[in-house]
């Protein structure tokens, strides 16, 4: 059974949320736990304290979403209650019935995410022979991530409209902007918090059940681990005479079985002298590559030997075993050495998996576009989407050196290949730094993603 935390700084609107998401999901399948915040600092708090033990969660807006997101673990099924153009249709009519003059003369702020579905609206009320009248509307669009300092000023628009006599209703989809309003003695005209109604959360709701079924799916995949010698001769160079090679081997497997014990429900193969395969379920090996990248320490420290692991994962045994050993071969051939390299069937690869270095980026792409400024920069998808993931891993502006450093190449090559990407702009230079008194001044980057 799931567990969904459902969050909001509005009871009424976690009340909604609940009441439509057991209609949706059925009690038999979710749970459902409120978490209510005051402040939008109350989510780091919220998440971190309840990571791992929540399967999902759902938020009523995309404020409190983009604030919790950077706190969420990686994959964690989580969506935001988005406004769309039919909930701001819902409103609108709304304000029109009650109208005084029977026109709509309202003051409205939206996220600006909503900007398009707010056009395409009004571009659907002028059809037909009375099209509605948008000239006494007055529509304040704001970035949801900056509403903490924009609400003020947002409030007092709505006030001084309001008091001006140029409305006859407020709609606001901040609740900080609802506090404000309420605090406000002199206001005479009404005002009304924007809420996802059943549509909304439902969409919601859809989207939820589909990454929650595919990470069901993914942590049911078949993985694969290939734990090898690095270089296939080094048993037999090391100890001339074949039984001291089976013992170092011995050795070796005692290591490769403490390990298995960790993977629960694992399956162990020596297909040859110094070569292991073990098949578990993905979310086993996930969640234990710490573990793997800790073995492969151990033997290397007591025996002596250079053994790394090649990990794949997927939908089945066969695609596993090719995708774990084609990341041991991958993981071989790098420089230095990768201890345990992770792919799956998306080309997703993962090196150093298992520790704080881990970088992961992908093999292919289906972005035409990207695709075609490549092939015109003559830069290799895996370079560039390795490059990509070393900047964001930075997340700030880096040097030629700097990313020479982390992809294991020559400064040289490092800057031509940002040479060629900013040819192509898919990166681009921001300024510059000086390391000395003396020499030229080094350029620092940024991808454009």
């Amino acid at each position: 059974m799931y567990l969904i935390g459902v969050v909001s700084n509005s009871q009424v609107a976690i009340n909604s949320m609940i009441s439509i998401a057991k209609e949706e999901f059925g009690e038999d399948v979710a749970k459902f736990t409120p978490f209510r915040y005051v402040e939008l600092t109350d989510l780091q708090t919220i998440i971190q304290s309840h990571q791992g033990l929540i399967d999902g969660w759902l938020f009523s807006g995309e404020n409190p979403y983009s604030i919790a997101l950077p706190y969420l673990e990686e994959d964690t099924p989580a969506v935001p209650c988005l406004m769309s153009g039919m909930e701001i249709y819902r409103y609108l009519l709304y304000c029109l019935y009650h109208s005084p003059t029977h026109e709509l003369r309202l003051s409205i702020d939206l996220p600006a995410s909503t900007k398009a579905d707010w056009q395409t609206m009004m571009d659907d009320l002028q059809i037909g022979p009375k099209p509605v009248s948008f000239e006494h509307v007055h529509v304040h669009f704001f970035d949801h991530r900056k509403i903490d300092t924009a609400y003020p000023s947002i409030a007092a628009k709505h006030i001084e409209l309001a008091c001006s006599g140029e409305v006859d209703a407020i709609i606001t989809s901040s609740m900080r902007v609802t506090n404000v309003l309420a605090g406000t003695k002199k206001l005479s005209v009404p005002f009304y918090k924007t809420y996802g109604g059943h549509f909304t959360i439902r969409t919601a709701l859809s989207q939820l059940k589909e990454q929650l079924m595919q990470r069901h799916l993914i942590g049911n995949q078949v993985a694969s681990i290939r734990i090898n010698v690095t270089k296939s001769d080094a048993l037999y160079r090391t100890n001339s005479d074949a039984i001291q090679a089976n013992i170092i081997d011995l050795k070796i497997k005692k290591y490769v079985l403490d390990l298995c014990q960790k993977l629960h429900s694992s399956y162990l193969t020596q297909r040859d002298l110094g070569r292991y395969d073990i098949f578990a379920s993905r979310s086993t090996v996930e969640s234990s590559l710490p573990a793997i990248h800790d073995t492969l320490l151990q033997i290397r420290l007591y025996t002596d030997i250079e053994m790394s692991a090649g990990i794949g994962f997927g939908s089945t045994m066969a695609s596993s075993q090719r995708n774990a050993i084609q990341a041991f071969s991958y993981g071989r051939e790098t420089h230095p050495v990768q201890l345990v390299t992770v792919i799956d069937d998306t080309g997703m690869i993962q090196e150093n998996a298992g520790t704080p270095k881990e970088l992961s980026y992908s093999l292919s792409t289906t972005d035409p576009i990207l695709l075609d400024k490549l092939e015109q920069a003559s830069v290799s998808i895996k370079n560039y989407t390795k490059a990509v993931a070393i900047g964001r891993a930075f997340n700030r502006p880096f040097t030629s050196a700097e990313l020479a450093q982390e992809m294991h190449v020559t400064e040289r090559s490092a800057r031509r290949i940002l040479t060629k990407l900013l040819s192509v702009s898919l990166v681009h230079c921001v300024g510059e730094e000086t390391s000395g008194l003396r020499g030229r001044p080094s350029k620092k980057y940024q991808f454009i993603v």
